[in-house]
Parts: C-alpha cells; structure tokens; sequence
C-alpha cells in the first residue's frame, strides 16, 4: 500500500509509520503525518513528545501474503483476486515504487512464516521487515534486516519510527522501535462500548460450562501453543483421549495417545484459577471442524516424529496428552504409561494435518510409503460432540454415584431417586437434571445456557429406555450397569484424583 506523499514538516517535527499485526489476520494502522506528536497516541496516552527531524523523504508500506495452493481456497474466495508469490511481488514493487516514485524507503508488512520472513531478509536490501502469521513475538536481524513480528491477538504492538537526519542525507533511515504490551495504555472509551456490546453474543457459550479443570493442569494456558507444551492442549488431548476409550471395556483402549500440532490449539489465553471448560473456551481453543481421526503409527516413528517439530516455533509443533513422556532429548519414551515399543503399532487419535511430511519428516515418510493405512476421511468424529458426549457422561457418573449405583448391580436409593426427580412426577426431565447438576457439578451457571449440555446427557440415557416427559428409573439404572464396566468409571476416578475439590 502506497502512500501520497504528504507536504513537508516544518523543522523539528517528524513523520512517524505506526503499524500493529498479528497473525490471525494482517491489520495496519498508520499514522503517517506532519507535526505527528507520538506514535503512542494511537494507544490513546500522551507521554512526553518525542521529536526528530525528518525532512521531505516519502515512504511506501506494502502488505505481502504467502501464496497458497489453488485448492486451499473455495472458487470465487477474495471476489476474483489472486494471491502471487510474495517474493517475485516484492521485487516487482519495490523496483517500481523506488525507481518510479521516488521512494526512499519501502517496508514490506508481510503475513509469512519466520522461515520465509528470513529469505526475504537475505534476498532483499529492506531496512525493516514486519510481519505477522506467527503467533510469537520476533525482534531479530538477519542479514542486516531488522525482522519485527508482534504476535498474535494484539497483546502486543510494534511502534517503528525511521528517520533521516536531514533532507539531502542518502543513508538509511535510522530505525527505532519498541514492542509494547497494548493492555499498558487505556482502552479508548467508546471503542470499549462497542467491542463490549459486540461480545455479549458471547454470553450464552461462557455459561454453558462444561468441565472443571484438574489442578494436574494448572496454571491452565494455551500461550505459545506453537512453540511449547500448554496445559490446555495436555488437557485437551487428554479428554480426547478418554472420550475415545470410554465406551470400551474396562482395561482396554481404542486409542493408546492422543497427539495435535499445537497450531490447532488456538486461544492464546491465560486462564485464572477459577476459569473452566465452557462452550465459549472449546470454541476458542479447538475449531469445531475438526475431524478426530484413529491414526495407525509405528512406535518407531512416534519415538523420533515429535520431536521433529520442536525447535523453532512453527504451527506442526506437537501437543501430546498426559500420558505420553518424553526424555530430555525429545524423544517419546512412554504411551499410556507404558514403555515405548519400537515395533508395536500405535492407534493415535488427531486430524488430517498429523502426517504433513513438512513438519514431522518422519511421519509423513511413513505415511508416504504406506497410504494404505491411511483412515478413511470421513471415519473421522467431530471434536466438539466427541468432548461434549464425554463431559456429559462424566455428570452421569457422579449422578448414578449419588444414586448408590457404584457398581451398576445395585438398586436406586429411593432417597436419592426422589432428590433427583424434583417434581415427583416418576421420570426425570429436563428441568430436575438442570435442578440436579449445581450440586453434582459445582458449576456456577446450570439455568443460563445449559441446554446444549443437557440435552447431551438426556439423549445419551434414552439410548437405554424413554419416556414421553423424561427418563425412568430403569433407563437410568440399566445405563448405569452398562457404563459401570466400561472406561468410563476408571476415567472419572483418575480425573478426581487430579482435582483442586473446586
């Protein structure tokens, strides 16, 4: 994006370029102006001016994007604009905007991964690069480039001033520049209102609570989930793990680890302690598309294929639930609590991004070489009904536990039945399970927005028996002796174990 050149400043006063990106998407501000007196009032504070001289020079900013396959996007994607090879792009404008418009200085603002931001440090003479795509902050040069990558969500914002000393000098602009915490300056008032409006669609997913996160995951995050282990993604997985060997009978599994390229762990929060698990976090953290998939694997591929993402940051950095150790080294040496064996073959529960050959060379050779294990695309269970169905379950578990239904083989407590049926009416409905899950659950929000939750274990149950208004005491209780010599009890008495009692 080019600018008209602007008249020039008077002495003493400067032109300031402020941008802030991030990765999810590529946005610019700029305030490129005369008698400019910070760029930090774009923050909504005034700190004392900084002034510079910067006379009769004009600059050009140019947004480059990473050129993707044609199949990525669906027909018609961009209303008909293409997107060209950044590289080729950069060398196309800069020349143009150089030679043809007399610009002194052009930055590209570009949407790359770090890699390709440092091949246009060594192919290209810019001064400065900022960049976005990556969700963790950069501030490096390479190859006297001076590459600037804020991160992801606006948590943070890079202020680049580039100035000349005079108007005849022919150097480069002297360049400087700060990463700053956005949360620093105040919220512009009227802005505030209306992202808070905005936000209150929000209201119903934050109080459908699902889960109550173990202290085992505690301080709970999914900061940097591209470039380290976060809790939330142990914790994720973990449930996905468990919600795929629930139904099996006790002591077996239908999937022995449950692994995800932490790009697909997507929030970018800090959970406080008395957050949990709502409708609202599992659609930030994990998108509802995605497909779980059980992925067949030689232990001697999962031993070296992990640690084959670490290293730099990058979207194929992989998440592993709790049950999976790994070395000093990075190495897997443990799944479900068990050694590795080289030579065993491993059911994985992920998505179809597991075996790209580009960050897990190892995987995605093993895959390359043997397609015909391959899961079949739409053998695959969407992870938000997958984790809903288990959270749900786990609600069961402690009801038929208050129900005396230890082991499935008992009778109902009268007692118990009658607490749980609060109308008396002889079934259980909808509305004495919502009266019912305060006390079993602990949650704060069981009338406002439970419906979805709710409606999850009531369809469950009914598998077992219905009636018209509700379930009955034998539907409930033959649920119980079923599940009772499943998974499931054993899962629910491991996730106790963990718990803060909150």
């Amino acid at each position: 994006m080019s600018r008209e050149r602007p008249p020039s400043p008077a002495p003493g006063t400067f032109w300031s370029t402020t941008c802030r990106m991030h990765s999810m998407a590529s946005s610019l501000v700029t305030n490129l102006c005369a008698k400019a007196p910070s760029p930090r009032s774009l923050w909504a504070r005034s700190p004392s001016a900084r002034e510079k001289t910067f006379l009769d020079s004009a600059s050009s900013l140019r947004a480059l994007t990473r050129r993707s396959r044609p199949s990525l996007y669906r027909p018609g994607a961009f209303g008909g604009a293409t997107i060209d090879d950044p590289w080729e792009t950069m060398s196309t404008y800069k020349k143009k905007l150089e030679q043809e418009r007399g610009c002194d200085v052009v930055v590209p603002l570009c949407h790359l991964y770090e890699p390709q931001d440092e091949r246009t440090c060594r192919e290209f003479d810019f001064p400065v690069i900022l960049s976005g795509h990556d969700h963790h902050v950069v501030d490096r040069m390479v190859d006297g480039t001076r590459l600037l990558k804020p991160g992801q969500d606006g948590i943070k914002a890079v202020i680049l001033d580039l100035f000349w000393p005079n108007a005849s000098s022919s150097s480069d602009p002297v360049i400087e520049y700060e990463i700053v915490t956005v949360a620093d300056w105040p919220p512009n008032e009227s802005l505030l209102k209306v992202a808070e409006e905005s936000y209150k669609v929000l209201d119903p997913l934050r109080r459908t609570e699902l889960a109550q996160v173990p202290s085992a995951y505690r301080p709970l995050t999914s900061v940097q989930a591209r470039g380290q282990r976060v809790s939330m993604g142990t914790y994720l997985l973990s449930r996905i793990r468990d919600a795929m060997n629930m139904d099996m009978p006790l002591g077996e599994r239908y999937v022995d680890c449950a692994l995800l390229k932490g790009g697909n762990i997507r929030g970018g929060r800090e959970y406080k302690d008395d957050e949990h698990i709502n409708l609202e976090v599992l659609q930030t953290e994990i998108e509802e598309a995605k497909q779980i998939l059980v992925i067949p694997v030689p232990g001697s591929v999962l031993r070296v294929g992990l640690r084959e993402t670490f290293g730099a940051p990058n979207p194929g950095w992989m998440q592993y639930d709790d049950e999976v150790e790994l070395d000093d080294d990075g190495y897997v040496v443990q799944i479900a609590k068990e050694s590795l064996d080289l030579n065993r073959i491993y059911k994985v529960a992920s998505i179809v991004d597991f075996w790209r050959k580009r960050d897990a060379p190892s995987i995605g050779q093993y895959f390359e070489d043997h397609p015909e294990v391959l899961p079949e695309p739409d053998s695959g269970r969407p992870v938000h009904a997958l984790l809903l169905n288990f959270f749900a379950m786990q609600l069961w578990a402690r009801i038929w536990k208050e129900l005396g239904l230890n082991s499935g083989n008992e009778s109902i407590e009268p007692e118990a039945f009658r607490a749980l049926d609060a109308d008396g009416d002889g079934v259980v409905s909808k509305d004495d399970l919502k009266n019912r899950l305060q006390q079993v659950s602990g949650f704060e929000h069981v009338f406002e927005g439970m419906d979805v939750l709710v409606d999850n274990m009531l369809s469950e149950i009914a598998k077992f028996g219905q009636q018209d208004n509700g379930l009955s005491e034998e539907a409930i209780q033959a649920a119980a002796k079923h599940w009772s010599s499943r998974s499931l009890s054993s899962l629910l008495d491991s996730d106790e174990e963990g718990s803060d009692g909150n």
